[in-house]
Formats: C-alpha cells, sequence, structure tokens
C-alpha cells in the first residue's frame, strides 16, 4: 500500500487572540465602496484605478475583509481568489492613527485562512526586501522578484507605431474570447477569463491585441490602465517575442501620450507617468523598458505558500497588478 502524502505545512506561526475591541469580517458593500474609492488610491504605481473594483468583484466578491474598532473601519486585507489553485493576498493597510499595534498580522492571518478554508492550493503576495523574513516564518517561500518602473510621457515624444506584414495591432473589443484567454493561461499559469473579461473591458481600460496576419494567432496583449488624469499603467504585457512586446508597448504608450486639440491645445496635462512592473528574470524585458527610458524607482518579491504558480516569466514584460499577484 503506498504510503500517505503528507500534506505541506501551511502558516507556522499562530498568533495571540484578537486585541480587544479588533472584530475582522467580510466587508459589507458599504465598507468595500469607501476601501475601492479612498485606501484603494495609495501607492503610486500600485494603487487602483478607478473602476477596478468591478473586476476583483466580478470574480472574487467576498475577497475584502475588514477589521474593525467601535464599528469602525480602521484595516482592510484583499484577497483574491482566481480558482482552487491559485489565490492571493493583495494588500493589508492599516489606518495610520492604529498603526505599530500589530493589527495587520491579524489582518494578514484572516486572509491567509479564508483562502485555506476555501482549498486554494497555492498563495501568492509580493512583499518588500525588509518583510521578507516575517513571511518566511508564516511559511512562504520566494519565488521571484520584480522590478517596478516609471517614465514621463510627453505629447508628441513617441513615434507612431507601424503594422509590420507579418502581424497588426488591434483594440480589444467587447468580448475576450477564448483564445485570448487560453493564450493568457498560457504563460500567467492560471485561468482566469472571469477576470479578464471585466478588467480589459473597463472604462478607462485599453486592451490591444498584436495578431499574426496570416494565421490569426494571437501574439501578444497588453492593457493600458488610467489610474487617474495623470497616471497609466501598462497592465499586464505578455508576447511571444521582445519584438511584440516593444511594438504593444510603444503602441500603449501613444494611447497614453496627451494629445492637441485642432486648434493646438493640449488636452489635460502636458505629460503623464506610465508604470510598468517587469520580473527580473525576463532580462529581455528589463532591457526593453529600458530602452524606452523608463526608470527603476522601487522593487518586490513574489511569494508563495504551497506548490509553485506556473506562470513563464520570460513571456511576461509587465504582471497585471501586485495586488492581483500575476
Amino acid at each position: 500500500m503506498p504510503k500517505a502524502v503528507k500534506p505541506r505545512s501551511r502558516a507556522v506561526t499562530k498568533l495571540p487572540p484578537l486585541p480587544p475591541g479588533l472584530l475582522i469580517r467580510k466587508a459589507t458593500a458599504k465598507e468595500r465602496k469607501i476601501y475601492f474609492a479612498t485606501w484603494g488610491k495609495d501607492g503610486g504605481g500600485h494603487r487602483l484605478g478607478p473602476s477596478d473594483d468591478k473586476s476583483f468583484l466580478a470574480s472574487d466578491p467576498d475577497g475584502l475583509l475588514v477589521g474593525l474598532l467601535d464599528d469602525q473601519p480602521v484595516a482592510y486585507v484583499l484577497t483574491f481568489r482566481y480558482n482552487r489553485m491559485l489565490g492571493f493576498v493583495g494588500s493589508v493597510m492599516v489606518h495610520r492613527m492604529v498603526r505599530g499595534q500589530g493589527y495587520s498580522r491579524f489582518l494578514m492571518q484572516a486572509g491567509l485562512d479564508r483562502l485555506h478554508k476555501k482549498f486554494t492550493q497555492t498563495v501568492g503576495l509580493f512583499v518588500q526586501s525588509e518583510t521578507l523574513l516575517a513571511y518566511e516564518k508564516l511559511g512562504f517561500q520566494r519565488s521571484y522578484s520584480l522590478s517596478c518602473y516609471r517614465r514621463e510621457v510627453m505629447r508628441q515624444s513617441l513615434p507612431k507605431t507601424k503594422n509590420k506584414e507579418w502581424y497588426k495591432i488591434k483594440c480589444v473589443v467587447e468580448v475576450v474570447t477564448e483564445k485570448l484567454a487560453g493564450f493568457d493561461a498560457a504563460f500567467s499559469g492560471v485561468d482566469r477569463a472571469t477576470f479578464l473579461q471585466s478588467w480589459i473591458t473597463q472604462p478607462g481600460h485599453e486592451g490591444q491585441l498584436c495578431i499574426d496576419s496570416t494565421s490569426g494567432d494571437i501574439l501578444g496583449y497588453g492593457v493600458l490602465i488610467l489610474m487617474d488624469h495623470r497616471c497609466y499603467k501598462v497592465a499586464p504585457l505578455i508576447a511571444v517575442s521582445t519584438e511584440v512586446a516593444e511594438q504593444l508597448l510603444c503602441s500603449l504608450l501613444n494611447v497614453a501620450t496627451p494629445k492637441r486639440s485642432q486648434r493646438g491645445k493640449t488636452k489635460g496635462p502636458d505629460s503623464v507617468s506610465v508604470y510598468i512592473d517587469v520580473p527580473n528574470s525576463n532580462v529581455k524585458g528589463v532591457d526593453l523598458v529600458t530602452r524606452m527610458g523608463f526608470r527603476f524607482y522601487a522593487g518586490a518579491t513574489r511569494i508563495n505558500m504551497g506548490p509553485p504558480s506556473a506562470e513563464i516569466l520570460g513571456n511576461i514584460y509587465g504582471i497585471t497588478c501586485q495586488i492581483l499577484g500575476c
């Protein structure tokens, strides 16, 4: 008789009981609205866009947990479960008036417990280097590192992209096809068709495809999201080659470039910031964004609890979002 396989250890650190007065539960509709309207706007290139809550709720409507003191929200943890194979703890946020009291540990554990109760095999998140040791004590293992880049885009600062004979770039329209969902899953390592349908078609999001002119096969795709009137993010950018990634990135940057009206006046700001997060193991991707004028401003490390995730980092030139994990 074969030996029973011992399950992989989960969190190994046991926390004391909740501090007096702290209650952690699923956020109500009103509390979700408060989080996505205010709390989720913090964090520079990692913050959420104005319509991004719809994408989270479409795939995992119960993923936001709130910490309450005297019935007032003082902390949030955003969890996100794609399917039984993969979930993420996207962010833990504590109000500045009650920081330093250890509440974030309890919110993090509540988020992990929520995903584990749903039998999620792998739980991932992105952390800063100074917090790695603390998460490793919880049972997490390092997966890969990430570099965050930013570029200021001025009006008329980019050349126009031109379709070549072997491919064409077009906007993603109203429906995320089975072919696009399959292309994404092949490289991101997770089937997230429901999420993509909402993510690509949200107001303020523009998705573009690169298509093989002969076969009609998808060669790559990218999404540009508007975070505010002066801030965009490329999220994600996935391609079969660096050449395809470069053409898509240039096309998306042209979309973000401030335009002039017919009378010669600029519509909106003179410049905008564009962000992109690139896995460091994709050396060609790092070289591409550096060549195109992006500058490094921060780093992060992806960690997992459970079996390794299955993304193909060599074809991911920009992840979707650190909050989403891939």
